[in-house]
């Protein structure tokens, strides 16, 4: 038996490939859906429930000791999931990454979404991130080189509001409102390009992450499997 027990009936729902990118994020760490306690595979066994309503579906992990696998039928989910931001909750940190030449270090802006949603595309049967499927679809690109990015994305926009405010303006609905810490360095530097790079995605936990040094291996994980979103967006200072 593995540590990540997926039912006949998950699996023909979730394709392998998703299997595999989900069993690499718990990895790292992952919240029981269950008792809401953390694990860790392959030290904590675990098991992939599938909340569903309709076409679309949530997959999260329970302790195996906690719950077996298997199809949860949920009512609302659709509707909670609309907006991308609907019923996520969602974690934002102010970081320097590195960029271009060595010893080069830009603004961005770490975006994750708590909650990992997929849905069908009824065409081809495929099934894409819900989140990532969005962002994509409103001008953000998969993750490349940050020194690629040169032009801010129309309909976006990073607002800092004094010392702590934060508003994360998409195009329709805010995807993010709430606080932000950030070093003088990063401000220094936001209020001198009046622009950052936003980096978005789900399934980081980076709210787990214990050093700057795991925050940048999760989103070079994530760039690296296609699961992050970026685009250079202008920033507002009031």
């Amino acid at each position: 038996m593995t540590a990540l027990d997926v039912a006949p009936e998950v699996a023909a729902l979730v394709p392998q490939e998703d299997l595999v990118i989900l069993e690499r994020q718990a990895a790292t760490t992952f919240e029981c859906l269950r008792c809401r306690q953390p694990g860790r595979l392959p030290e904590t066994p675990a098991a992939v429930i599938l909340r569903r309503d309709g076409d679309v579906m949530v997959a999260n992990l329970a302790h195996r000791s906690c719950s077996r696998s298997r199809v949860l039928e949920t009512p609302g989910l659709a509707q909670a999931v609309t907006s991308p931001a609907a019923g996520s909750e969602a974690i934002a940190i102010a970081a320097m990454l590195p960029a271009g030449e060595a010893g080069f270090f830009t603004p961005a802006l770490l975006v994750e979404l708590e909650t990992t949603v997929s849905h069908r595309v009824p065409e081809t049967g495929d099934r894409v991130d819900q989140v990532l499927s969005w962002a994509l679809g409103h001008g953000l690109c998969l993750m490349p080189s940050m020194d690629v990015l040169s032009e801010p994305v129309p309909g976006w926009a990073v607002e800092i509001r004094g010392e702590r405010g934060l508003r994360v303006e998409s195009p329709g609905d805010p995807l993010y409102d709430g606080e932000l810490t950030v070093v003088d360095a990063w401000r220094n530097a936001v209020a001198q390009l009046r622009a950052c790079y936003l980096l978005l995605g789900t399934g980081l936990h980076l709210r787990e992450a214990p050093t700057p040094e795991d925050v940048l291996r999760r989103l070079d994980h994530a760039a690296e499997t296609g699961w992050l979103a970026a685009g250079l967006v202008v920033v507002r200072l009031s």
